[in-house]
């Protein structure tokens, strides 16, 4: 019973000894889920349903139940979409495969990817309007209400009140997960980057060092215990989303007892008179929202199979829901990967006992990010953990983590409130002064001011927090940990001065509405708030090597600060047939057939604030935009849900994501603005960066572009 002790609260394991010592008893009629399942089973091998299950997640936690692994292990194939793979990594181990090998420069490319996307997201959040109204809006939708705020509706202006209050904990709640987020694929992409950077690439490679170096175990024990931390959260999130889509919202009952916990149960009732059908996701979907967050491997996993089947059940999801699918199959590849492989099970075995005074004091200084006297550990952990467990490493990361969110918890909302007190009415469409009358764009520029005024309070408390938990001699740690903005740096931004460049633009274009065309494009640096070191900094190594004894290898430097690119000067252009293999940098130039050339000169042209909107032609289809991509040599990952990798093919550079538009496959032109700028900002692409080939015909060849060390690539 040591193992329930492990997973779950005295209190809690008392009642679950209770429920296994029933007799078992066979049911009849109607069931849902799996209750058949685990009644009939149990009832075969003499011991009730709650014993039937508890067994059962005991003997997959500890891989108990296995065949002889003698077949080879599967591998992935180039452009497999990432859940077909993960599918097939599952099956393999029923089949007697021998467990897939971590796939780090895989992972690295997914870790870094993610890091750049969720920074550029919490800056966008800082810096625009119309984006911090939809984020808060989407979360406040599908957001259960307090119980109290049933009788707050039936009130006058009650209505208004209770979407202040979602709106309030939309707030929140989305605040704690972009830091969490933070914190995880920070640590990710900064490890993974260590690792390539020491030619440590393979699991072999890695548990070796890690034994020399008990440090380079415990940095690898906080990434995975982040992750699947965030992964539990983001599950949360998302079960609260998908119960409110239309077409599962009726199998589910969503409500909030007193205390405030949050229940998706299933509402019997319905389906009763609603059968699931066979051939849908809403049965899975149901079973996603309702079960604890460890069953989610094998639902994505029959989710992917159905949609193989059925591509329209995809349309059950709006964009919002589909998104946040995507980032959440983001987190499973990278949890699955290292729970599901023998490196991850040893690594767990080898955490997960008592440690010496050395250990703990070797522990704390590697992955303890807080001062060691502020952390508060009541009642810090989350119950219902999944299967595996990594010890003392575990409980000082979920600790961490906990006092960072009671810290911020009431006082985060003060300059919300700040907000909703000057400006919010205008949110819901009131009329009231001093709106009223006012047109839309009107109303938006009122709200600039105490937009700003709102982020330069919340940072700066935010900041004050953060500063108040440093542990010593190690300033700003934990602000860069969570990725806050430095409300005093003089790279701060603001929506104002945004706002005001755009409206400068718009009236620059008035005066003179024709444009010559732009023969050289300037790359403007892109200045982030955060307050980040890049990943191959030695700052980033939190003060050690990752191999004992060796100090971490410093490279010369031959890119810009991270954000920019810099290609190596080189001779003359290279054609296609001459190339044989992946070098380290990007070209300067490429040359492209007509269509192709078309998408990146549509996704870069937003550079010239001087074209108007009828010279920015249109929309783009997804489809174009993944071909245009493939061209120039970037392989394109497709994951659960609309999130996309799309990985260049120099080792130099990093991945970069997108949220693939649905349900319709079409970039809309503020779409395309932020692809175009996010690409200008990655890879350093201008418009002159793609040159039109005059040859007829060579759009037919589809096969793919690659970078070179060259200055000019030629795209035949």
């Amino acid at each position: 019973m040591n193992w329930l002790y492990l997973r779950h609260p005295p209190a809690d394991v008392q009642q679950i000894q209770r429920l296994m010592a029933q007799k078992p008893r066979k049911q009849t009629g109607s069931y849902t889920g799996n209750a058949k399942l685990w009644n009939w089973a149990g009832y075969e091998l003499g011991i009730c349903d709650e014993a039937m299950k508890q067994y059962h997640q005991f003997t997959a936690a500890n891989n108990l139940v296995m065949p002889p692994r003698e077949l080879p292990a599967v591998t992935r194939n180039r452009n497999e979409p990432i859940q077909d793979y993960l599918s097939r990594m599952h099956q393999s181990l029923l089949e007697g495969r021998k467990t897939a090998d971590i796939r780090w420069t895989e992972l690295r490319h997914l870790a870094t990817s993610q890091y750049d996307l969720l920074r550029e997201t919490y800056d966008r959040w800082h810096t625009d309007l119309t984006f911090y109204n939809e984020v808060l809006r989407d979360r406040a939708t599908t957001t259960v209400g307090a119980s109290h705020l049933r009788s707050l509706e039936r009130q006058p202006d009650g209505k208004l009140g209770v979407e202040i209050q979602l709106r309030s904990d939309a707030y929140r709640s989305t605040m704690y997960l972009m830091h969490l987020g933070h914190a995880f694929w920070r640590t990710a992409a900064t490890l993974f980057d260590e690792l390539i950077a020491q030619n440590l690439v393979s699991s072999s490679a890695i548990e070796r060092a890690y034994t020399n170096d008990p440090r380079l175990k415990w940095r690898l024990v906080s990434m995975i215990v982040m992750a699947r931390l965030f992964q539990q959260k983001y599950a949360d999130k998302i079960s609260t989303i998908i119960s409110y889509q239309p077409a599962f919202r009726p199998f589910i009952k969503r409500f909030r007892t007193e205390d405030g916990l949050l229940h998706l149960e299933m509402n019997l009732d319905y389906i009763a008179t609603h059968r699931f059908k066979g051939d849908t996701v809403d049965e899975l979907m149901v079973a996603m929202c309702t079960r604890p967050a460890g069953g989610f491997y094998t639902i994505l996993d029959d989710l992917n199979k159905i949609l193989r089947k059925n591509d329209s059940e995809k349309n059950k999801f709006d964009q919002n829901c589909w998104d946040e699918l995507g980032n959440l199959s983001n987190t499973y590849e990278l949890t699955t990967e290292f729970v599901q492989s023998d490196f991850g099970q040893r690594l767990m075995a080898r955490s997960n006992h008592t440690l010496t005074v050395a250990e703990e004091k070797i522990l704390k200084e590697e992955i303890c990010f807080m001062n060691p006297n502020k952390i508060q550990r009541e009642n810090a952990s989350p119950t219902g953990l999944v299967a595996q467990d990594f010890g003392h490493g575990r409980q000082l990361v979920y600790d961490m983590i906990n006092t960072w969110f009671l810290e911020v918890y009431d006082d985060v909302l003060t300059p919300y409130e700040f907000l909703q007190a000057s400006a919010l009415h205008d949110l819901y469409g009131n009329t009231r002064e001093p709106f009223a009358g006012k047109s839309e764009r009107e109303k938006h520029a009122m709200m600039i001011q105490p937009f700003d005024e709102m982020w330069n309070l919340a940072d700066k408390e935010l900041w004050k927090k953060a500063k108040k938990l440093d542990p010593p001699g190690r300033p700003g740690l934990v602000a860069k940990t969570f990725g806050l903005v430095d409300p005093y740096s003089s790279d701060r931004r603001s929506y104002m001065e945004i706002f005001q460049a755009e409206l400068k633009a718009e009236q620059e274009r008035l005066k003179n509405p024709v444009v010559a065309p732009q023969t050289q494009a300037v790359k403007a640096e892109y200045q982030t708030p955060f307050p980040v070191a890049n990943p191959a900094d030695k700052a980033g190594q939190s003060g050690h090597s990752v191999v004992a004894g060796k100090d971490v290898k410093q490279k010369v430097k031959t890119r810009a600060e991270e954000g920019s690119h810099v290609p190596v000067e080189s001779s003359a252009p290279v054609n296609e047939e001459d190339y044989e293999g992946t070098d380290e940098y990007m070209p300067m130039k490429y040359r492209l057939p007509r269509k192709v050339w078309k998408i990146f000169d549509r996704l870069l042209e937003d550079e010239n604030p001087s074209l108007s909107t009828s010279q920015k032609k249109g929309q783009i289809r997804w489809a174009e935009f993944e071909h245009a991509m493939k061209r120039v040599g970037f392989e394109v990952i497709q994951t659960m849900g609309s999130s996309v990798r799309f990985v260049p093919p120099a080792s130099s550079e990093r991945a970069i994501s997108f949220h693939r538009p649905h349900p319709d496959s079409i970039m809309t032109p503020p779409m395309i603005k932020i692809v175009g700028a996010r690409l200008r900002r990655r890879y350093g692409w201008t418009p002159s960066s793609f040159e039109r080939k005059e040859a007829e015909g060579e759009e037919n060849n589809d096969a793919p572009a690659t970078s070179t060390t060259k200055d000019n690539f030629d795209l035949d």
